[in-house]
């Protein structure tokens, strides 16, 4: 362990056996995946529940209220206010024509009691252009927790799980890479994101039954960012992952510490002869060049029952 590091946890990532997994070890490379690759067509798709947005819309600078109109309607503010005049016409006592071209005036002359109609827009009736407002908003919503620049990579809390060997590890034939990831660091400051990202620091995924519901109104963006990024369904319980969040990098491969928190690899129980030789190679390569000590384990199936183990590692 570094002597950096007060406090540690070992984290797992499957891989199928090719030339780019490899990097993982040769390169000290990690990919961070794009949350719309994704395989599960729920993961980081909360639902945004629409009673949510008025008090969200509020809140809003007037600048942003501008422009979500502006995105909804894609015409002048002006006609804007047009289109919500025509809403509040059965509240009138005169002829339609009447009414419209008052109000329309009545805005001209006084762009400020425009500005008023904009912050009170949520009030309106949630039809037609209003409703499209909203739907900007929402979209203004979505905008703080998804958005281009983020990529996740995903680790597991296990390392020996037959169905995550099926799945991400190419039925048995590919390998686990074992990291030492900090979770306190020795230092008289807080780490900064980089340094997060570097160390591969992770965070629990919940699993739930139910969808979680968005609140945009919610000032405390670490139980927002909860909902969106760290909650699956519980049919996904037994990857038991854990997540590093790139939440200001684009999708990508990205260097990691690797000669502070590689520890070992794991090659699969159904891995190729040849293969094997080339991961061995490659682990032997890296130990010598860069004077680390990571270890090569072959997983072995269990002769009593459906399991797997590796020799003398009982801590698995």
């Amino acid at each position: 362990m570094d002597n950096n590091f007060t406090k540690t946890k070992f984290r797992y990532k499957y891989l199928p056996f090719n030339e780019d997994s490899l990097k993982i070890i040769s390169e000290g490379t990690i990919k961070f995946t794009d949350p719309e690759d994704f395989n599960d067509p729920f993961d980081c798709d909360p639902i945004y529940d629409i009673k949510y947005i008025p008090k969200y819309y509020h809140g809003l600078p007037k600048d942003k209220k501008r422009e979500c109109i502006s995105k909804a309607s894609n015409i002048p503010i002006e006609k804007v206010a047009d289109e919500m005049i025509d809403e509040l016409k059965p509240s009138a006592g005169f002829g339609t024509d009447e009414y419209h071209n008052y109000h329309k005036k009545y805005y001209q002359k006084n762009p400020q009691e425009l500005d008023n109609l904009i912050t009170n827009i949520s009030q309106i009736p949630p039809k037609d252009i209003t409703d499209r407002i909203r739907q900007s908003a929402l979209g203004e919503i979505t905008g703080k927790y998804t958005q281009p620049n983020m990529g996740i990579c995903s680790l597991s809390r296990v390392a020996l799980n037959i169905l995550m060997w099926a799945h991400y590890a190419d039925c048995h034939t590919g390998f686990v890479v074992e990291f030492c990831i900090p979770t306190e660091i020795k230092q008289a400051q807080i780490p900064s994101h980089s340094d997060m990202l570097n160390f591969l620091s992770c965070r629990k995924v919940d699993y739930s039954e139910i969808r979680p519901v968005m609140d945009p109104s919610n000032t405390n963006r670490q139980d927002e960012l909860k909902k969106f990024l760290l909650t699956k369904s519980k049919e996904w319980s037994y990857e038991q992952e854990e997540r590093v969040l790139g939440l200001d990098i684009k999708p990508g491969i990205y260097p990691y510490a690797r000669d502070i928190i590689l520890k070992s690899v794991f090659a699969g129980v159904s891995m190729k002869d040849s293969d094997y030789q080339i991961l061995k190679t490659t682990v032997d390569e890296v130990n010598n060049k860069a004077g680390l000590n990571v270890a090569l384990h072959k997983v072995k199936k269990n002769e009593s029952e459906f399991g797997l183990f590796v020799p003398k590692r009982n801590d698995l």
